[in-house]
């Protein structure tokens, strides 16, 4: 058996000043051989939707 690794993406919608806005955060997990587990290719994304949608990545 190989290691086992996967993504995982959380989201959050809220309104701040009149504008919707959506946080996104994600990240791959890895489980080696040994049980050990790992994180890596964190993402944090913010979007502002007004008349058009901005995105951001922090």
């Amino acid at each position: 058996m190989d290691s086992e690794s996967d993504y995982v993406r959380v989201s959050m919608t809220y309104v701040n000043d009149g504008s919707e806005r959506l946080i996104q955060k994600s990240f791959k997990f890895t489980k080696s051989l040994s049980g050990e587990i790992s994180t890596s290719n964190f993402s944090y994304d913010l979007y502002i939707q007004r008349k058009h949608t901005l995105k951001y990545t922090l």
